[in-house]
């Protein structure tokens, strides 16, 4: 009996063991899953959002020094005198005389279609509630921020992104795809606003608008930023221009 009473507390022991170890091994796996899942709703959503984010905000800071050192005016954006006009241009318009204006409205479909598919996919998110109606809020103020003084209206910018996204093979249109949307009158009524906008800021139109989108948009990319655990975004995307250019005069001046 006394043989007995060690070799079932072993045999006992190796059961609770095994029964731990499983148990572990199980919520190891589903840490890991559920990182992994993390990681997926990440660079599907709030990577792309970040980026497009970080550009609209830098091509529109940029502008504006350039609207003022050409004395209210900055000619590569204003090279249409309606919107309407755009319908009817050649192709190669759209890769030459009209590309910083064409480029500008892509860039902003761009981002109009991730802050889209990010509305949608927010319970998807895994974020706090709080941070969920944050982000909810930034958005907005990005909505708005277009919108404002008769700009593109809400519903407009939902449109465009709706538009721009291929669903069938789940990307952005290129920016060749969208010069064609543009150019066809069964789609340029409805892009037309979003021309008309960079259109007016190119004869120096919009700046107060502007200046309260860029806001909205530097703070909207800080609060992606902490989300997707990554650096400054913004200061990041300055620095690499600032330094590229300063690199270039140098190498020309050399």
């Amino acid at each position: 009996m006394n043989v007995a009473v060690p070799a079932l507390v072993g045999a006992l022991a190796s059961v609770i063991v095994a029964i731990l170890s499983a148990q572990f091994t199980a919520r190891h796996q589903q840490r890991g899953a559920d990182d992994a899942e993390r990681r997926l709703i990440r660079e599907t959503y709030l990577n792309p959002l970040r980026f497009h984010t970080v550009e609209n905000y830098f091509r529109l800071a940029d502008t504006l020094p350039r609207i003022e050192a050409g004395g209210g005016r900055f000619a590569e954006l204003a090279v249409l005198d309606r919107p309407e006009e755009i319908a009817g241009k050649p192709v190669r318009w759209f890769a030459g005389d009209g590309i910083r204006l064409t480029s500008a409205a892509y860039l902003a479909a761009c981002l109009f279609a991730h802050i889209a598919r990010v509305r949608e996919n927010v319970p998807y998110l895994s974020l706090s509630k709080t941070a969920d109606t944050r982000l909810g809020a930034l958005l907005l103020r990005v909505h708005v921020g277009f919108l404002k003084d008769r700009g593109i209206p809400y519903a407009a910018q939902t449109s465009i992104g709706h538009d721009l996204w291929h669903r069938e093979e789940r990307r952005l249109l290129s920016f060749r795809e969208f010069c064609e949307l543009l150019g066809d009158p069964k789609y340029a009524p409805w892009l037309e606003r979003l021309v008309g906008f960079y259109v007016d800021l190119g004869n120096g139109r919009r700046i107060p608008q502007v200046r309260l989108l860029i806001e909205a948009l530097e703070e909207l990319a800080g609060f992606v930023d902490g989300h997707v655990g990554g650096g400054h975004s913004v200061e990041t995307r300055v620095g690499i221009e600032r330094a590229t250019r300063d690199r270039y005069e140098e190498l020309r001046g050399s």
